[in-house]
């Protein structure tokens, strides 16, 4: 909401032309492409482990400031001694206004937008002075209806500042830089989950199969067979790993959820550390043929201990007797 408030125009933009939507839509990727890329986010190290587990959060500092040597520390770039033309808050100003960083005028103007860049962000910041992070608290979701297709990447964008998307500024050629609109499916029944859902797949077998825009999107590759079964609805198995490398309280939990129906499938070593106490075990699926009839039974005998009338053994090999 901070950005979409946003009033004030950079000179360098409104001398070339260019539209207050275009310096919202800069914002937005920058948002995306370079605080929250770097870790400069405002979440629990919890919760930062399912987003990037390797990644380190940061902190940011002003265009003027330096983080000396602090590798927790991110520098906003300035037109000047910080205008790496592979940063993408500089790319994208360089690229959409054409400017030249061995210009000293456009160096001015560079430093311009990344300045007034630095200070409109900043309400999308927490409240700690200390650490300047992007407060996801702060933003909100919306619906994509109209969107960009990047060509380096076969991405459907939210946005495409100056017709430009962020994964092909690199592109020495200039033509893997520019994003074509798209204008995004409207799915008939969005809310089908509350409805009895075999009865409403068909019309929308129907609408995937006749839609323009899924037909336009599907042939540009951004539409695939993963997203027919979204849009399905489709049902799924859940699956999870059981194995001695994991914590032995989520194994407990993992072994709790799979008796309870919520895990489906539960991946395990040839070990078959998940001993006798993982309760009813209908089937076996093996992904290679163990080394010894000794190893087969023991895996093998996982299932049907508990007296089940039936049990299933299937084991996939290589077409080699």
């Amino acid at each position: 909401p901070a950005i979409d408030k946003i009033k004030e125009l950079p000179g360098a933009l409104r001398r070339r032309g260019k539209t207050l939507d275009d310096w919202r839509s800069y914002l937005d990727a920058v948002l995306t492409h370079f605080v929250r890329a770097n870790g400069a986010i405002s979440i629990s190290r919890n919760l930062q482990h399912w987003i990037s587990p390797k990644a380190k959060l940061k902190s940011l500092v002003g265009p003027e400031e330096q983080t000396n040597r602090d590798q927790s520390l991110q520098a906003w770039p300035n037109g000047y001694f910080r205008a790496s033309p592979r940063s993408h808050p500089v790319a994208l100003i360089v690229h959409g206004l054409g400017l030249d960083l061995d210009s000293s005028a456009d160096r001015v103007d560079l430093a311009e937008c990344l300045s007034m860049a630095w200070h409109q962000i900043q309400p999308t910041f927490s409240a700690d002075p200390e650490r300047r992070v992007y407060d996801l608290s702060k933003s909100f979701v919306a619906p994509v209806t109209s969107a960009f297709y990047c060509a380096s990447t076969r991405r459907i964008l939210d946005a495409a500042p100056f017709g430009l998307t962020p994964y092909g500024l690199q592109d020495k050629t200039g033509q893997r830089r520019v994003a074509s609109a798209v204008l995004m499916p409207r799915h008939p029944e969005p809310l089908l989950g509350r409805h009895d859902i075999d009865g409403a797949r068909p019309p929308v077998s129907r609408w995937i199969e006749c839609d323009a825009a899924v037909t336009d999107l599907r042939n540009r590759g951004a539409w695939n067979n993963i997203s027919d079964r979204i849009a399905l609805f489709a049902d799924y198995a859940r699956s999870a790993e059981h194995s001695a490398q994991q914590a032995s309280g989520r194994l407990r939990r993992y072994e709790r959820d799979f008796k309870a129906g919520r895990i489906n499938i539960l991946n395990c070593s040839t070990t078959m550390e998940m001993g006798v106490d993982i309760g009813s075990v209908s089937s076996v699926m093996m992904t290679n043929v163990p080394p010894s009839i000794a190893n087969y039974r023991q895996r093998v005998g996982r299932a049907g201990r508990r007296g089940q009338a039936v049990a299933l053994a299937f084991t996939f090999c290589k077409d080699r007797p």
